[in-house]
């Protein structure tokens, strides 16, 4: 007897706060429901649902896929909702046009890379490793006046180029080419070579934090 009798029906007990028994309750919610046009119905599945709304997803699922491989087969390109929502995607995508100096920095990489290969071949300067090879930059590719001067330029694997970013001194100072690297690094930044010099001697004094 939590909430006491029902206010309409004396002897039976209330099932909520506001005093009423269920069929109270279910009355009240079928006139509330009513009153915003609304029709109650206990939907068993989800399939019952699609039905009253006029929705059959599952064959209009199917209807779609069919018509994008007949037009596949057909060479043309997928019609209907699917296209729709498709080409709708492409056009909200902007993509940043290249700056002219950019493309031509792009362009001037691409051909240092491509003269480097076919003297020296695919092969990591740091490792010796045979294959497919990076255009590796010794001060970061964010230094402009540095981007494209071969001085700061050299080929290495993915694995090595992933250790010098990292600042991996334990592998970087196995590099074949260390001491080059060191040596081009100074002539191109004196206060960065330092900067550098200072932490690996640090890290092979024994500090193996830095």
């Amino acid at each position: 007897m939590k909430y006491g009798y029902c206010l309409n029906h004396p002897n039976t007990y209330a099932v909520n706060a506001k005093k009423l028994c269920a069929v109270c309750t279910k009355e009240r919610h079928n006139r509330s429901a009513e009153s915003k046009n609304m029709v109650v119905k206990k939907k068993s599945t989800e399939k019952e649902i699609e039905k009253d709304n006029g929705i059959n997803t599952t064959r209009r699922r199917a209807t779609e896929l069919r018509s994008l491989q007949e037009s596949c087969e057909r060479n043309e390109r997928p019609q209907g909702k699917f296209q729709e929502k498709r080409q709708a995607t492409f056009k909200k995508a902007k993509i940043n046009p290249i700056s002219k100096d950019k493309a031509t920095e792009i362009a001037t990489l691409g051909a240092i890379k491509k003269q480097k290969i076919e003297v020296q071949g695919k092969v990591c300067e740091m490792c010796g490793k045979h294959g497919e090879v990076d255009l590796f930059h010794i001060i970061g590719v964010g230094e402009k006046k540095h981007s494209t001067n071969p001085i700061n330029l050299a080929l290495s694997c993915r694995f090595c180029h992933l250790v010098w970013g990292a600042n991996d001194w334990s592998k970087i100072v196995k590099f074949l080419n260390f001491d080059e690297i060191m040596e081009r690094l100074k002539s191109l930044d004196e206060g960065k070579y330092w900067k550098l010099k200072h932490k690996i001697d640090e890290y092979k004094n024994g500090n193996r934090r830095i």
